[in-house]
Formats: C-alpha cells, structure tokens, sequence
C-alpha cells in the first residue's frame, strides 16, 4: 500500500505545514507517525475520513439542536470549527 506524505497532504489541500501537522495529530484523521516526525496518511482512510466531516457537517447543519452531542464517533461543533479552519486554503501554500 502507497501512503501519502506531508507534502501530499498540503498539495491535496493546499495547506502549509502548520495546518497540515495539526491536521495529522487530529482525533479519528488516517496518519500515523514513523521516526522522528515522518507522518504518514492513509489515502482511503482520508477519502473515508472527508465523508465523515461532510456527514458530520450536514448532521450538525440540520439538527443544529445537537450542538456539542457527538454519536457514533462522530465530531463534536468545536472539533468540527477546528477541523474546517485547518482545512481552509492558505495563500501561499
């Protein structure tokens, strides 16, 4: 199996380094860490992982009564605002 790297990761999002480590740290994202700071990402784990935010995301838009419940693993409002930030284009990556 062929993982995805850092700089993957900020090519796919166009992210710099910052954005994208704090990604890979993030609970339930499909990294794992070899060495002294390689990370490494799971490409179908993060296709599974970007349906999950969307459902994630719609689930909390619609029943918005929930804000803060999280079920079945799914992110909590304030992990889902930190998670959508990282995930926002930075200018010059």
């Amino acid at each position: 199996m062929e993982y995805l790297t850092i700089e993957d990761l900020k090519k796919t999002f166009h992210i710099g380094n910052t954005k994208a480590y704090k990604l890979c740290e993030t609970r339930g994202f499909p990294s794992f860490r070899i060495g002294e700071g390689q990370w490494l990402i799971d490409p179908k784990g993060l296709d599974e992982w970007v349906q999950k935010l969307q459902k994630t995301a719609t689930k909390t838009h619609n029943f918005t009564m929930t804000i803060g419940h999280k079920t079945d693993g799914d992110y909590t409002v304030e992990e889902l605002r930190e998670i959508m930030q990282l995930l926002e284009a930075d200018e010059n990556a």
